[in-house]
């Protein structure tokens, strides 16, 4: 069901329809599916096929974390980030992010390196932001966030002690992705 939903998502081999998206994700959710929990709480983030709803987003994120999707993780981060949930919370952003970081989300680590470096919803930290800046670097699929991540992380590293470059190098390359 959640694969279905998918395609009626991207309109892939099937009309593009959110609502009958929404209606597979749902049953999917019901059943316990997290990716489809996932999945449904963007649809509300999006008001995608149902309607608007930041408050059921969160609830769905939260439950498919609960189940282990790192995906869940990040879209909370998301949603504190961006304020949907009544006020931009950057140390609820920053709590989610780090734990999607923490199971190999790239986007998730480059955001948190950001935050380190202008001390948003944590300390101010060039060290930790060059550390996660280089994993998002190493652990991201995408071309674009590979170079993002890697011009900020030239930009921090400027402002490092060598020690403090060599201790973040260090740690970056010896990361590895909690399991799920």
């Amino acid at each position: 069901m959640t694969e279905l939903g998918g395609l009626y998502v991207l309109g892939a081999g099937v009309p593009h329809d959110p609502g009958a998206a929404a209606n597979l994700f749902h049953a999917a959710a019901q059943r316990g599916h997290a990716t489809a929990m996932t999945e449904l709480g963007r649809l509300y983030v999006a008001g995608s096929g149902v309607r608007q709803d930041p408050g059921e987003a969160r609830r769905l994120f939260e439950a498919a974390a609960e189940l282990g999707d790192a995906r869940a993780l990040f879209n909370l981060g998301m949603l504190y980030w961006s304020g949907m949930l009544g006020r931009r919370d950057a140390a609820m952003a920053a709590h989610w992010y780090r734990r999607a970081a923490e199971h190999g989300i790239a986007l998730a680590q480059a955001r948190l390196g950001v935050m380190h470096t202008a001390g948003e919803g944590v300390d101010r930290d060039l060290e930790s932001a060059y550390r996660w800046l280089l994993i998002a670097a190493r652990t991201a699929k995408e071309n674009w966030l590979q170079q993002q991540a890697l011009g900020r992380a030239q930009s921090v590293r400027s402002e490092l002690t060598p020690e403090e470059q060599a201790r973040a190098e260090q740690s970056a390359r010896q990361w590895q992705a909690k399991p799920k």
